[in-house]
């Protein structure tokens, strides 16, 4: 016979009225130290966290390209042949370093989602405009995506 041991044992032993299984999670401890503390989260919760902090830091990665692609001048052609100056250009980076450091900073995530979602319409608004086929639209609406979805999970949370 096989015998179970821990919190499953435990939750599983008890009956319907048991508490939760406890789970150990790394949270901020004070001064902003990592600390670890027990709490009845379960496995399904924490994986959606891990979910949650992929998909943000997809967003960061295609965000951090595009502007070290403006700032460098590499994105210059393209914003050339659309109309844009290279000042409006470094006006775009710095709103997505703002939109990003926004998107980042804890108790700040919606209005950064908000200011990057923003920059991201206006940026299919422009190759919309300019007829740039569906490979220059793909990685922005992919963006938008996923900025969306990470925006309804902070606000159903």
């Amino acid at each position: 016979m096989r015998t179970i041991s821990g919190p499953a044992a435990k939750a599983r032993n008890a009956g319907p009225s048991a508490p939760a299984p406890t789970w150990l999670v790394r949270t901020s401890g004070p001064g902003g130290r990592l600390a670890y503390a027990a709490t009845s989260v379960t496995p399904f919760e924490i994986s959606n966290a891990a979910v949650v902090l992929t998909l943000k830091a997809l967003v960061v990665v295609v965000f951090v390209g595009a502007v070290i692609q403006k700032v460098t001048g590499r994105a210059a052609p393209s914003w050339e042949r659309w109309g844009f100056s290279r000042r409006g250009m470094c006006a775009t980076a710095g709103a997505e370093l703002v939109g990003l450091v926004l998107f980042l900073w804890p108790g700040t995530e919606v209005i950064g989602a908000a200011a990057l979602a923003l920059v991201l319409l206006g940026a299919l608004a422009t190759l919309a405009r300019n007829r740039e086929g569906a490979a220059h639209m793909a990685v922005p609406a992919l963006t938008l995506i996923l900025l969306s979805i990470l925006l309804l999970a902070q606000l159903h949370a």
